[in-house]
């Protein structure tokens, strides 16, 4: 059975008068048609009952929880957006490659020698990024996925190359 728009408004409608009437009972407001009892005669609100102390007392601790949660949220925000933020440089992009795979100053001697240490050196022959990377000898390594731009990625796959025999594929030597 679908819901039509009228039944719909009915059952605003009805939890709206219901809602009214709970806000009224809790406020201690009298019925419309009954008459208002004089001021003087108002009874003094009583201490909460422990089941109202212990649900405020829950409350609040799932609002401490909830605080941290957002502080932690924050703080991840800021750190992720710093490392966004981050240049890198290709000195740190080498010697990654080198913690990763060794050879540093085959990967150094190289890097300089292609693109002279420029991680955006591009060559007319087609060669690209730090370590002037050939479109087919880059979709060979296993960093064809990022781009050649990345001297990360690029000092990567040189350091690959090197481990996995293949470092008399460049020029420079």
């Amino acid at each position: 059975m679908k819901p039509t728009l009228s039944w719909l408004l009915l059952l605003t409608l009805a939890f709206l008068v219901w809602l009214a009437i709970a806000v009224r009972n809790v406020r201690g407001d009298p019925p419309p048609d009954e008459p208002t009892v004089p001021p003087a005669a108002t009874p003094i609100p009583t201490a909460p009952t422990p089941v109202s102390t212990l649900e405020v007392a829950a409350l609040r601790r799932r609002l401490r929880l909830e605080h941290r949660r957002l502080v932690a949220a924050r703080r991840r925000a800021r750190g992720l957006a710093r490392t966004l933020q981050h240049t890198s440089s290709t000195r740190e992009a080498i010697e990654l490659a080198c913690s990763v795979y060794g050879s540093c100053s085959i990967l150094f001697r190289r890097a300089e020698c292609e693109s002279g240490g420029y991680a955006y050196a591009r060559n007319p022959s087609g060669a690209s990024g730090l370590f002037q990377f050939l479109p087919s000898t880059w979709a060979s390594t296993p960093f064809a996925d990022f781009s050649v731009w990345s001297p990360y990625a690029n000092a990567l796959a040189a350091g690959w190359m090197q481990a996995h025999g293949r470092g008399g594929e460049w020029a420079c030597r």
